[in-house]
């Protein structure tokens, strides 16, 4: 989001289906350096972090409305 002050941290939201991920899908994104956290503490999610905080991967269903929710609240900051 263009001038807002922030975390110096990228989040990133997807949704796929079918969720969840299959095994394979993750050993890929852990490959990639991605450290896998499970829901980490939000039901419907499987999290992903890169650094310590510096990549933020948000995966959830593609029905679940928490997708919307972010993009919305996103183009409300913008």
């Amino acid at each position: 989001i263009p001038g807002i002050m922030a975390k110096p941290c990228v989040d990133i939201v997807i949704g796929v289906h079918p969720f969840p991920l299959e095994p394979d899908f993750i050993r890929g994104l852990e490959n990639l350096g991605y450290t896998y956290r499970g829901e980490n503490g939000i039901p419907g999610r499987q999290y992903f972090q890169l650094g310590p905080h510096d990549f933020h991967l948000h995966i959830y269903d593609i029905s679940n409305d928490d997708v919307y929710d972010y993009l919305v609240f996103r183009d409300y900051l913008r």
